[in-house]
């Protein structure tokens, strides 16, 4: 119960900032994600990323949501009326020197494997669906941040080891 409540207010907190940073931020961004099994053990969170300003918006790659594991807060909750989250894998994810510039109005698309990030889900998704909540707050090399953005997704419970997700 504890752990429903904490998880609960994690994600009230999450949209409250995101609706009271919105308009603060100098450079304004958009996220979209899509869902793609490419195979047995690969569940991919395609993740596009738009700048909706007239500013470009200058970043290093490992900062970009499909960068490093912790430029992007990412959970996974089963559906199950527990609430209760999946693990994540820990793993060693160094940050690189590379920068990118997403122009003005453009977008930029990368990927997260969500069974590397969580190697519980395929066996939970053999039973029950998964809510995935994810935010992103970009920043620039120069620190300047972006807006909040934040997304829920439900993955549907495979009907078979190769049901699509579509």
């Amino acid at each position: 119960m504890r752990g429903r409540i904490l998880f609960l207010g994690f994600i009230a907190s999450v949209f409250l900032a995101n609706a009271a940073c919105a308009d603060d931020a100098e450079i304004q961004i958009g996220i979209q994600s899509k869902l793609q099994q490419r195979s047995e053990s690969e569940l991919i969170l395609q993740v596009t990323l738009e700048n909706k300003s007239n500013l470009p918006l200058s970043t290093y790659e490992s900062s970009l949501p499909w960068g490093i594991r912790y430029s992007l807060t990412l959970i996974a909750r089963k559906n199950d009326g527990t609430n209760s989250l999946l693990e994540e894998a820990l793993y060693i994810d160094d940050p690189g020197p590379n920068r990118v510039t997403i122009p003005p109005y453009g977008n930029i698309s990368g990927s997260i494997n969500l069974i590397r990030r969580f190697p519980s889900l395929p066996k939970i998704l053999h039973n029950e669906s998964i809510h995935l909540f994810l935010s992103y707050q970009g920043r620039s090399i120069d620190g300047v941040r972006t807006n909040t953005v934040t997304e829920e997704i439900v993955i549907p419970r495979f009907m078979g080891p190769k049901a699509s997700i579509e």
